[in-house]
């Protein structure tokens, strides 16, 4: 099983947790794959799940049995003291692995144990991963982890971003860390190259440890890392999206012809009203979208919403800009000012203001969702006016 083939089964376990009603524990089978528990999720040494497994369990997840097959698990705590055929995909706080995982194995939790042998990658994401001296994995290490200690062997390559690490274990090809700190101890033994990226630079004698070369890439202040990265070629880059959505905005504008001003007058009449009905709206479409393409049968639904929504995280700035461009232009001046110079000069102080850190990204959803709700209650409006004239006539 891929990376990617996990999300939709592990979302669908947690929407079987969310609606499925209590669990069974014990070594019961459960019905169909999708699998939920109030208290712990047991496979006891003498049975034997058959078939995938996605299982959300509140007490913790004991498979000390056999899984025939994949086992995807959601719960506080994880114990793998069995063996497992297929993949493991499993989030916890804690996951302590024992047994066997024949294939490949993603691991995200907060302290990850593992004595036991896995034989495939292993993916990991946690605050402490440990390899303890039983430990076996025939494939790579890759992912990130604050504290990494491996006594263990790895028969791949280990290419890992820690805060600490420290290795005593066997690596059979590569070790590429990314740390603070790196402490290479006795029993350590690097068949391939060690190449590290570390503010500080490993004493000489670590390449008795080493079968291949030792690289060490210096971490460069971020201050002059910034300064080399600010080039001409970051410039037009920046400058990319703004003058995408002004050309954008002016087709809008063109398109819109005598309607192109009613989502600015929105703004005017109504700005907080849209705010808070853009702020609602992208949520509530986003989750919706996701919804819809977990039901499986409303795929082609989630598909247009994830469409929708991207295009108006795109869009839904370009009424604030004209808005903002329009009332700078027009301090001290009589005339109405051009909705594209305004449009441009709005976009400018937009993205500009994205640059602020920390508030920038709050500033640029505020700006997108006034936008959004500009342009619904336009909608609304003119569909209004439409009607009355209707009945009117």
């Amino acid at each position: 099983m891929r990376f990617g083939q996990a999300i939709l089964p592990l979302v669908g376990a947690l929407m079987a947790a969310a609606v499925g009603g209590p669990g069974t524990a014990g070594a019961t089978k459960q019905a169909g794959p999708f699998c939920s528990a109030n208290e712990t999720w047991l496979v006891r040494s003498d049975a034997e799940e058959v078939g995938d497994r996605y299982v959300v369990a509140a007490g913790g997840i004991s498979m000390d049995g056999l899984q025939s097959g994949d086992l995807i698990g959601w719960a506080p705590k994880i114990s793998v003291g069995g063996e497992i055929q297929g993949d493991l995909f499993a989030g916890a706080n804690s996951i302590d692995i024992t047994g066997v995982v024949r294939d490949s194995t993603r691991l995200f939790g907060q302290t990850v144990d593992i004595s036991g042998t896995i034989e495939g990658d292993l993916l990991i994401f946690a605050a402490t991963l440990t390899l303890k001296e039983n430990a076996h994995i025939t494939g790579n290490v890759f992912g990130s982890a604050a504290h990494f200690t491996h006594m263990g062997r790895v028969d791949g390559s280990i290419r890992l971003t820690t805060g600490e690490s420290r290795i005593e274990g066997h690596v059979g090809k590569d070790l590429r860390l990314k740390a603070d700190t790196i402490n290479i101890n006795e029993g350590a033994r690097i068949e391939g190259d060690l190449i590290y990226k570390s503010r500080t630079e490993l004493p000489e004698g670590i390449a008795d440890y080493v079968g291949g070369e030792v690289v060490h890439e210096i971490v460069e202040d971020e201050e002059e890392g910034e300064s080399k990265q600010f080039t001409i070629g970051t410039v037009v880059g920046w400058l990319y999206w703004p003058v995408a959505a002004f050309i954008l905005g002016s087709i809008l504008l063109a398109l819109c012809g005598r309607h192109k001003q009613l989502p600015v007058q929105r703004m005017n009449e109504e700005g907080w009203i849209g705010l808070a009905v853009g702020a609602l709206a992208l949520p509530v479409l986003a989750v919706a979208s996701i919804v819809a393409v977990v039901l499986v049968l409303t795929i082609p639904l989630g598909i247009i919403g994830i469409f929708l929504f991207l295009v108006l995280l795109f869009v839904g700035k370009i009424p604030t800009a004209i808005w903002l461009g329009r009332r700078v232009l027009a301090f001290g001046r009589e005339s109405e000012p051009s909705p594209y110079l305004s449009l441009a000069l709005g976009l400018l102080a937009i993205y500009l203001l994205k640059l602020i850190p920390y508030v920038g990204w709050f500033i640029w959803y505020a700006v997108t969702s006034a936008g959004i709700g500009a342009m619904i209650l336009a909608i609304v409006a003119l569909r209004r006016a439409r009607g009355e004239k209707t009945a009117d006539a």
